[in-house]
């Protein structure tokens, strides 16, 4: 049988194929933003492009409504909405300085006293990028309205009714400048439940973000509202037990993601 002449020529020419290593993918930098408040981020060299989501924070709690001391009862605060959501692609120029300002989440409202309706929650502040010195956005995602308070027990007559639910903030306010954006609005706050003889309301659950991050947390929930006031009697002698409408729940803040690779 004729041998093959060219076994160690094929040898030698697959060797270096098989040692030539491969470009690892360059991996991308994320920088996380939780704090509600303005920070400075400064873009680094190289970088021209970064890929940005910011989540507006969540609307409070509205308070429970009060009552009249008697059986009647207040109704549940609202629950507030969630904050909306914008993710997309910015140009930048490397060493230029942006202003990264996570929002607040909305203050819970106060629960009513006496003959009292219950207070409104707080709107979650929004979430924004722009260029330092500018006073226009790169971006925006708006915060989630604040649940309405319950109302008070009328004297002799009714219970009061459940607050209204926060709703998401206005559409026309989150938004980007970049390309490849995608955009998820905020959920609105449930109603609070409607008082009823020695039986307050209980607080609306709040909306809930659309998308949740990781690195962010619960950022961008809306919270529950307060429970209504209510004079419950306890035992055989009737001796009432008052009960004062509570507070609604503050909500989540916002946050906001930036990611880059190096060239």
């Amino acid at each position: 049988m004729r041998k093959n002449p060219f076994p160690l020529a094929l040898a030698v020419a697959v060797l270096p194929l098989l040692a030539t290593p491969v470009a690892a993918e360059p991996v991308p930098t994320t920088t996380p933003f939780t704090t509600p408040g303005t920070q400075t981020f400064t873009v680094p060299d190289g970088v021209t492009e970064l890929q940005v989501t910011a989540v507006g924070p969540g609307g409070g709690g509205g308070g429970g409504g009060g009552n009249n001391d008697g059986q009647l009862t207040g109704g549940g605060g609202g629950g507030g909405a969630s904050g909306a959501i914008v993710s997309c692609t910015i140009t930048v120029t490397p060493g230029s300085s942006l202003d990264i300002t996570v929002g607040k989440g909305g203050a819970g409202g106060k629960g009513g006293g006496t003959r009292e309706d219950g207070y409104g929650g707080g709107d979650g502040t929004p979430s924004t990028i722009g260029v330092s010195g500018e006073l226009s956005y790169l971006l925006s995602a708006v915060g989630g309205d604040g649940g309405y308070g319950g109302r008070s027990s009328t004297p002799i007559i009714t219970s009061g009714s459940g607050g209204g639910g926060g709703k998401a903030g206005p559409e026309e306010y989150t938004k980007c400048s970049g390309t490849n954006v995608t955009m998820l609005q905020g959920n609105p706050g449930e109603k609070g439940g409607d008082g009823a003889t020695n039986s307050p309301g209980g607080g609306g659950h709040g909306g809930l973000a659309s998308q949740h991050f990781d690195q962010c947390g619960g950022a961008g929930n809306g919270r529950t509202g307060g429970q209504g006031a209510a004079d419950r009697k306890l035992g055989p002698t009737g001796t009432p037990d008052h009960q004062n409408a509570t507070d609604g729940y503050t909500a989540t803040d916002g946050c906001i993601l930036i990611s880059y690779t190096t060239s």
